[in-house]
C-alpha cells in the first residue's frame, strides 16, 4: 500500500492496544468505587467456577453449551489466544452453577475478529484484528470453521482482500455469510458448503464497513449506520437486500453516533426492540432509533454521565436485548477510559438504571470494550470483563406471550433425530449485540429437555429453516438430536431467552414392527427405514420423506415404481383417499378406502386363505382377489401399513409418534382377537372417524341405526319406500340394498353401528 494509505489507516483505526495498556488502568484505580448497590430491577450472581483462563468473545452453541474466546488480551506474552473453552450448565439447566472445559484450538491466535453460529450448528470466525506473531495488529483475512460434534477446526478459503480485521459478518437467509470490507464500499459473501467467496453489492456513499454495527431485520435485510460517511449534520444508513445483492439508502440520522476522529470512529452494539424500533447505541453519548416501516431514525436518549460527572459512550461496547424487553448495556468514558458502568435501558421511558455490578474478581476498572455479554437460554445475560470471573444479570418481568416461539409439532426421523415444527423459533431480535466484532447473536431454536425427575437437558439443532428475527405466523423448524436414553419429556424451544411454552412428547417412539398375526407378540422395535417382501415377491419398503409424511416405495414386476404416501389423503399404495384400518374379532386385519374410481373399497387378507378386495359401492359385486401389502392411516395421524411377511405372519409396520395412541387402545387402530384383548374403542374409532370423502354426497356419509325384519335381518329404520326390503349380506356386513342412500354411502358407518 502506498504511505499515505497507510497513514490514513493508522489514523482511522483505533489504538487498541495502546489504550487497553496495563499502565493506562491502573492509572484509573480512584474514578469510581464499586460499592455495594440495591438494584431496583434484576440482579447480579457470580458463576460459582472460574473460568481456566481470560474471556473474550462468547457464542451459544446449538447444544445449549456457551463456547468462550481466551482473548489474553492483559498480558505481557500473547500464549491463548487460540484457545476456546466450553461452559456446560449442571442437571438443573443453572449456568452459574456450571462446569468448564476446554475445547480444540485454532490454527491460528486471533484477537478482535468476526464470528458466527451456522445454520448447520457449526461455528464461523473470520479475521482478527492482533493475529500477527505475538499478537501483532494485522487485520489477517484467514478464516476457521469450527465443528462442535467432532470437536475439530478446519481453516476455509481466505477473505478475498488481503485484509478482513475486525469487520462485520451477518448470516444470510439460505445460510450463507455477508462480511464487510475495512478498506472500501465492497462487500462479499461465504459459502460454507462449497468453502468459497463471491462479491455482492457495493456500500453507498463510498462507506467502508471497518467499525461499524450490522443488525438483522424482519425483512431479513441487514441494516448498517455509516461510521465513515457522518457529515452536514447528520449521520445516514443504508441496508442490504439478500433477494438483490444491493445496498440501499435507510434514510438520514438525526444526531451523529461515531462521533468521528475524536471517538475513534467506533459505534456501540443495536437492538431490535419489541415493538419493531431497532436502538443504536453511540460512541459519543447519543442514542438513536430507527423504524423500519417508515425508513425513519429520530434521536435517542443521551447516555447518562458516569459519577465523576464524564460522558459517556459505547466506544466497542456490548449491549443485549431481554426477555422483559429492556437492554443491558456497557459503557465507559471514551476512547476506551475505564472504569466501565453498566445501565439497564427501559424504551417504554426511555430511562436508564445503573445496574453496575459489584463482585470480587469482576474487574470493571478496564474499558467497556473488553467485556461481552451474551443471552442464555434461562433469560439470563452472561456477562464478562476480560477476567476469569463471570457473573448473569437475571432481569425482572417477563416475556410477553406474543413474543414466544411456539411448537405446532415434533416428529421422529430414521436416524435418531427428530423434526420440531413450529413459529418463531429464532426469536424477535438477535439477542446481544457488540459492534464490528464479535457476533454474539443466538437467534436460532435451542430445544430444552425436561424428564420427570426435573433433569434439564439441551438438545443440538442443526438444519434451522430460518436464521431471520420476527418471523411471526410463518412456519419454520429445525432438527434437533437428544441425549441417548430419554423416554417422556417437556420440551421447550428457546430463543434469545424466551421460552416456548412445554409441549409434552415421548422421545423413545421410534420405528415400530407389530406382529399382528402372534398372540400377546405386540409391538417391537424397528430399523427405519424398514423394508420386507410380500408373498408374490415384491420387495417394498416404508420411510419417511423430508416433508414428514411416511411413504412406501416399491416395483411392480413389469410395470415401474411406486411410491405410496401413506401419511396423505389419496395417497397409499392403492392411490386410495381417506383409508382406515381396523382388525375384525376373527382376527382379520382389514382397511378401508376410496379407490381411484370413486368407489369404497374394503381391503382384508382371510388368515390360511388370500388378499381380497371387496368394492363396497358396487351392489353384489362381493370381495375379489386383492393385492398385497396395503396402507392407511390411523385417526391419531399415524401412517400404518399391513403386510404378509415372508414367515407368513401378518404384520404392521408404523411410526409412533410421541405422545400418541398405542396399539389396542383408544387411539390406536385396535388388536380384537390378537392375544391382546378385544381393542376396545381404538377399531371402532377407525372406523367411526374416517375422513369424509369428497366423491361421496355428504347427506349420504352419516350413521343410521338399524332394526331387524320378519327375518331378523336387519333392516334400516324408517323403512324405505320400496318393496325390495330384504336386506342383502355384503361382506358379511348387512344393509339395504333398495335404499340407494345407504349402498351409495359410506358402508363402514352402517358396519361400526352393527358390529357395536
Amino acid at each position: 500500500m502506498t504511505t499515505r494509505t497507510w497513514i490514513r489507516r493508522l489514523f482511522a483505526r483505533k489504538p487498541r492496544t495502546i489504550c487497553k495498556a496495563p499502565s493506562r488502568t491502573r492509572t484509573r484505580l480512584g474514578i469510581e468505587d464499586l460499592e455495594a448497590r440495591t438494584l431496583p430491577t434484576g440482579s447480579w450472581t457470580a458463576l460459582t467456577n472460574l473460568a481456566p483462563d481470560t474471556s473474550g468473545t462468547m457464542l451459544l452453541l446449538a447444544d445449549g453449551t456457551v463456547m468462550m474466546h481466551d482473548n489474553d488480551n492483559f498480558f505481557g506474552t500473547v500464549v491463548n489466544r487460540d484457545r476456546w473453552y466450553r461452559l456446560t450448565p449442571d442437571a438443573s439447566g443453572s449456568y452459574v452453577n456450571g462446569t468448564w472445559s476446554q475445547l480444540a484450538s485454532m490454527s491460528t491466535q486471533r484477537l478482535f475478529f468476526a464470528s458466527n453460529v451456522l445454520p448447520d450448528g457449526r461455528v464461523f470466525v473470520l479475521g482478527g484484528e492482533y493475529s500477527g506473531p505475538q499478537g501483532q495488529q494485522n487485520w489477517t483475512n484467514t478464516g476457521e470453521i469450527y465443528n462442535p460434534v467432532s470437536n475439530t477446526w478446519t481453516n476455509i478459503a481466505n477473505f478475498p482482500r488481503s485484509q478482513f480485521g475486525d469487520d462485520p459478518t451477518q448470516v444470510l437467509p439460505d445460510g450463507r455469510v455477508l462480511a464487510g470490507y475495512l478498506s472500501a464500499p465492497n462487500t462479499y459473501i461465504y459459502n460454507p458448503w462449497t468453502d468459497s467467496w463471491s462479491a455482492t453489492g457495493s456500500k453507498l456513499r463510498g462507506d467502508r464497513s471497518d467499525e461499524e454495527t450490522w443488525l438483522k431485520l424482519p425483512d431479513d435485510s441487514v441494516l448498517s449506520y455509516d461510521v465513515f460517511t457522518e457529515g452536514g449534520g447528520t449521520g445516514h444508513a443504508q441496508r442490504y437486500v439478500p433477494s438483490s445483492g444491493t445496498w440501499v439508502d435507510a434514510g438520514n440520522v438525526p444526531t451523529f453516533l461515531s462521533g468521528g476522529q475524536a471517538f475513534g470512529f467506533e459505534l456501540g452494539g443495536a437492538v431490535r426492540l419489541p415493538d419493531g424500533r431497532v436502538w443504536y447505541i453511540g460512541a459519543n453519548s447519543h442514542t438513536a432509533f430507527y423504524a423500519p416501516s417508515t425508513n425513519t431514525w429520530v434521536a435517542g436518549p443521551n447516555i447518562p454521565n458516569n459519577g465523576s460527572g464524564q460522558f459517556q459512550g459505547a466506544d466497542d461496547a456490548p449491549a443485549a436485548i431481554m426477555p422483559n424487553g429492556k437492554v443491558l448495556l456497557a459503557v465507559d468514558h471514551p476512547l476506551f477510559n475505564g472504569p466501565t458502568n453498566v445501565y439497564e435501558f427501559d424504551p417504554g421511558t426511555n430511562g436508564f438504571t445503573n445496574v453496575t455490578p459489584s463482585i470480587p474478581g469482576l474487574d470493571l476498572r478496564r474499558d467497556a470494550a473488553l467485556s461481552t455479554m451474551l443471552v442464555l437460554p434461562t433469560g439470563q445475560v452472561l456477562f464478562n470483563a476480560g477476567g476469569n470471573r463471570l457473573a448473569v444479570y437475571t432481569p425482572d418481568g417477563s416475556a410477553s406471550a406474543a413474543w414466544k416461539p411456539n411448537i405446532t409439532g415434533i416428529t421422529a426421523n430414521t436416524d435418531g433425530s427428530f423434526t420440531l415444527n413450529g413459529t418463531q423459533l429464532n426469536g424477535i431480535s438477535q439477542g446481544a449485540s457488540f459492534g464490528d466484532d464479535a457476533e454474539m447473536d443466538s437467534n436460532y431454536p435451542i430445544v430444552q429437555l425436561t424428564d420427570a425427575s426435573n433433569h434439564v437437558y439441551y438438545a443440538r439443532t442443526y438444519d434451522w429453516s430460518s436464521t431471520g428475527v420476527a418471523t411471526g405466523a410463518a412456519p419454520e423448524s429445525t432438527q434437533f438430536k437428544p441425549p441417548a436414553g430419554l423416554g417422556a419429556v417437556s420440551v421447550r424451544v428457546i430463543a434469545n431467552g424466551i421460552a416456548s411454552d412445554p409441549f409434552t412428547f415421548n422421545l423413545a417412539a421410534g420405528w415400530v414392527d407389530d406382529d399382528l398375526s402372534a398372540p400377546g407378540g405386540g409391538p417391537h422395535a424397528a430399523a427405519g427405514p424398514a423394508g420386507y417382501v410380500t408373498p408374490d415377491g415384491t420387495a417394498r419398503v416404508v420411510y419417511k420423506a423430508a416433508d414428514g409424511d411416511v411413504h412406501e416405495l416399491f416395483l411392480i414386476p413389469g410395470q415401474s415404481w411406486h411410491d405410496g404416501d401413506l401419511s396423505a389423503q389419496g395417497g397409499g399404495p392403492q392411490a386410495a383417499s381417506a383409508p382406515f384400518g381396523y382388525v375384525t374379532p376373527d382376527g382379520t386385519a382389514r382397511v378401508v378406502y376410496q379407490a381411484v374410481d370413486g368407489d369404497v373399497h374394503e381391503l382384508f387378507l382371510i388368515p390360511g386363505q388370500s388378499w381380497f378386495d371387496d368394492d363396497l359401492s358396487a351392489l353384489g359385486s362381493g370381495p375379489q382377489a386383492a393385492s398385497a401389502p396395503f396402507g392407511y392411516v390411523t385417526p391419531d395421524g399415524t401412517a400404518r401399513v399391513v403386510y404378509m411377511a415372508v414367515d407368513g405372519d401378518v404384520h404392521e409396520l408404523y411410526l409412533l409418534s410421541g405422545g400418541g395412541g398405542s396399539p389396542g387402545g383408544g387411539g390406536g387402530a385396535g388388536r380384537s382377537g390378537m392375544g391382546d384383548g378385544a381393542g376396545g374403542s381404538g377399531a371402532n374409532s377407525a372406523v367411526l372417524d374416517r375422513p369424509p370423502s369428497a366423491n361421496v354426497p355428504s347427506a349420504t356419509a352419516r350413521p343410521f341405526a338399524a332394526s331387524a325384519d320378519q327375518e331378523s335381518l336387519p333392516v334400516r329404520a324408517p323403512a324405505v319406500a320400496t318393496t325390495a326390503r330384504r336386506a342383502a349380506l355384503i361382506d358379511r356386513v348387512w344393509s339395504d340394498p333398495a335404499d340407494l342412500l345407504v349402498t351409495d354411502a359410506w358402508i363402514d358407518v352402517l358396519v361400526w353401528n352393527e358390529r357395536r
